[in-house]
C-alpha cells in the first residue's frame, strides 16, 4: 500500500511538472494573453496595402488577434509626404505599443515626430537607413528604431530590362528631388546605367501638381520607363504605368509589390507580404519587451516578376529564360 501511494504521488508530480513546463513554453512564444496590444502604421502610398496584410497575416501565428489582444491604429495611407507629419502627430496621441512605418519618408517623420517618447519604430520599405538617419549601423542600430531595409537592386533590375528588351537606349525616369528614397535610388540607378551604357533622361517634380505631370507626361525620344524606389512615385505608378501603355513602352521597378498592382511590365526587389512577414516576427520580439537598439536591421529576399499581359499588350515578347527566372507571373488572362 505504502508503494503504490508513493508511485500515485510520483506521477501526479511528474503530470503537474509537464504542465507548468508547457505553460511557461506557450509564455515564451505567445503574446501576453492579459494585454490588449496597440500597433499604429504610417504609411504614404496604397500600394504598400499587400505589405500590411502580410503583416497582420503573421503577426496572428505569435498569437496577437485582431479585436481580442491587438487593435491597429491606421487611418488611411496620406497620399502624400506632407500629410505624413500631421497623421503621425494624431498617431502619437494614441498610447502605442508599437509604430510601424513604410517608406523612408515615413520613418524619418516617425523619428522626429517621436523623438521625445519611448514608443519603439519598426520601419520597412526604407532602401538605406544609415544614410537616411534612422540608425547608427546595420548591426547596432542604436536609438529606438530597426526594421526591414529595401536591398539595392537597381542595378539588377535594370539589366533585366535590358535583357527583356536588348534595343533600349534612353529611358525616362521621374524624380523627385525632395524625396530622400528617390535621390539616392537615381543616384544608384545613374552609377548601372552608365556602366551598361545606356541613358537616364530625368524629368524632376516635389509637389502633387507638379509629380502628376512628370508621372503622366512621357518625353517622346526614350525607349522604357523606370520607376524609383521612392514612395512618393511609387503611390503615381499606376498613372507611369497608363502612360507607358499608351506610348506602347515597357516599364519597370526594382519593387515586386509596386509591379504586381499596378501594370508595371518587370520588377525585381522585394516581396511584400514577404517583408511583412519579417516585420510581423521583428514586431512580437519588440512587444514581448526586445529593444529596437538590439535588433539588427534585416534585409529581404529579392524576386523577378513580369507582367505578360503588359508586355502583350506594347507588343513585347518576353524571352523563355526570363519566364523561366521569375516567381510572379502575371499572365494574359490574369486581372491587375
Amino acid at each position: 500500500m505504502h508503494r503504490k501511494t508513493l508511485y500515485i504521488i510520483f506521477v501526479i508530480m511528474m503530470l503537474a511538472a509537464l504542465l507548468l513546463s508547457a505553460c511557461g513554453g506557450d509564455k515564451d512564444d505567445k503574446s501576453d494573453g492579459n494585454k490588449t496590444y496597440r500597433i499604429g502604421i504610417l504609411a504614404q502610398s496604397p500600394t504598400m496595402q499587400p505589405l500590411v496584410d502580410g503583416f497582420k497575416a503573421h503577426i496572428t501565428e505569435s498569437g496577437y488577434r485582431e479585436g481580442e489582444n491587438l487593435t491597429y491604429v491606421f487611418s488611411d495611407f496620406t497620399g502624400s509626404i506632407e500629410g505624413l507629419k500631421p497623421e503621425a502627430e494624431k498617431l502619437k496621441a494614441q498610447q502605442l505599443d508599437l509604430l510601424l512605418t513604410l517608406g523612408t519618408p515615413a520613418a524619418q517623420t516617425a523619428k522626429e515626430v517621436f523623438a521625445d517618447t519611448d514608443v519603439p519604430i519598426l520601419f520597412g520599405l526604407v532602401l538605406d537607413p544609415v544614410a537616411s538617419g534612422l540608425v547608427e549601423s546595420f548591426r547596432n542600430p542604436g536609438g529606438n528604431l530597426t526594421g526591414v531595409q529595401s536591398i539595392d537592386t537597381m542595378a539588377k533590375s535594370l539589366e533585366w530590362l535590358l535583357t527583356t528588351v536588348p534595343d533600349i537606349k534612353q529611358i525616362y525616369v521621374p524624380h523627385n528631388p525632395e524625396d530622400n528614397a528617390s535621390v539616392q535610388s537615381l543616384a544608384i540607378l545613374t552609377t548601372a546605367a552608365e556602366a551598361i551604357g545606356v541613358k537616364l533622361v530625368v524629368s524632376e517634380g516635389s509637389t502633387a501638381e507638379e509629380l502628376d505631370a512628370i508621372t503622366q507626361t512621357i518625353p517622346e525620344n526614350v525607349d522604357a520607363v523606370f520607376i524609383l524606389r521612392s514612395s512618393s512615385l511609387s503611390s503615381r505608378s499606376a498613372f507611369i504605368a497608363e502612360a507607358a501603355k499608351a506610348r506602347q513602352l515597357p516599364s519597370a521597378c526594382s519593387d515586386i509589390g509596386v509591379m504586381l498592382n499596378n501594370g508595371i511590365m518587370l520588377g525585381y526587389g522585394p516581396g511584400y507580404p514577404e517583408m511583412g512577414q519579417q516585420l510581423a516576427r521583428i514586431a512580437d520580439q519588440i512587444l514581448k519587451g526586445s529593444r529596437p537598439a538590439d535588433l539588427p536591421v534585416e534585409t529581404p529576399d529579392v524576386f523577378l516578376g513580369i507582367n505578360l499581359q503588359t508586355a502583350q499588350l506594347i507588343g513585347v515578347v518576353i524571352p523563355d529564360a526570363v519566364i523561366q527566372q521569375a516567381k510572379n507571373i502575371i499572365r494574359p488572362t490574369d486581372s491587375q
